[in-house]
């Protein structure tokens, strides 16, 4: 499930955030400003009926510009919110923001925004 999760939101996030390149599992020399897809969780979301799955993905993005920084994460936000996923294997029910928030990071200069998603499916 991660896999698919993960493709579908790479390739929208790639299209709707051009240029800032989009990684799933970046390396800490990458330069800014760059989006990373790689936090992920999934949890049981079946019935006694089908088999159900809940996933939680974190989206950061790393910028060197406060403001940039927001525009990129509402971008995030409206690229993924209700919008409906093309998944591998599995049957999409909704994707879901659920919170969003900046800080600066620990060099005292990069701009941190994490966006937080949940993704429901079934078989």
């Amino acid at each position: 499930m991660e896999t698919s999760v993960k493709k579908a939101v790479y390739t929208i996030l790639a299209s709707a955030l051009s240029p800032i390149i989009v990684h799933n599992g970046a390396k800490l020399d990458t330069a800014l400003p760059y989006i990373d897809i790689d936090d992920f969780s999934e949890t049981d979301w079946g019935t006694k009926d089908f088999t159900g799955s809940l996933s939680e993905l974190r989206i950061h993005i790393w910028h060197n510009d406060r403001k940039a920084c927001a525009t990129a994460m509402q971008a995030i936000r409206t690229a993924l919110d209700r919008v409906e996923l093309t998944l591998v294997g599995e049957n999409f029910v909704d994707c879901q923001f659920r919170s969003g928030r900046s800080f600066t990071d620990a060099d005292g200069t990069t701009r941190h925004g994490v966006v937080d998603f949940e993704v429901i499916s079934h078989n």
